[in-house]
């Protein structure tokens, strides 16, 4: 069978007309995401994600030097590490994404200015946290 001639049918057209039509051409239509998300003010879920690592690297930071969470965090293990490509770890990521948004790790220490620090859908302008 022909694949021009196939046709791509929608919910409740027959599948076997003889319709010219491009395989793709049912995509020409449809938004981009892109576009979508600017249509309806949300964030790219990987800034968002960004910024749930962030805001609890904030939060942990900012507990007692004698807190197990914080203490786990910045624990090191020792020995050797495998050969080849490392694997990524967690506070490799967040040291990642701090350099981008060019913070430091004494940011973390006030609250107000490190919520400040938004990566997904930030604020409007006059708006407080």
């Amino acid at each position: 069978m022909d694949i021009e001639k196939a046709g791509r049918g929608t919910l409740g057209e027959n599948r076997n007309e003889n319709v010219t039509m491009h395989p793709w051409s049912y995509l020409e239509g449809q938004e981009k995401n892109d576009d979508i998300r600017c249509i309806l003010g949300v964030a790219c879920i990987t800034d968002k994600v960004w910024e749930a690592r962030l805001r609890w690297y904030g939060h942990v930071q900012r507990r007692e030097e004698d807190d197990c969470v914080k203490r786990i965090l910045e624990a090191n293990v020792g020995g050797q590490r495998n050969r080849g490509r490392q694997r990524k770890r967690w506070i490799d990521v967040v040291k990642y994404n701090m350099e981008d948004l060019q913070l430091s790790v004494e940011d973390a220490g006030n609250r107000a200015e490190w919520r400040r620090t938004r990566v997904a859908d930030p604020l409007p302008e006059g708006s407080t946290a």
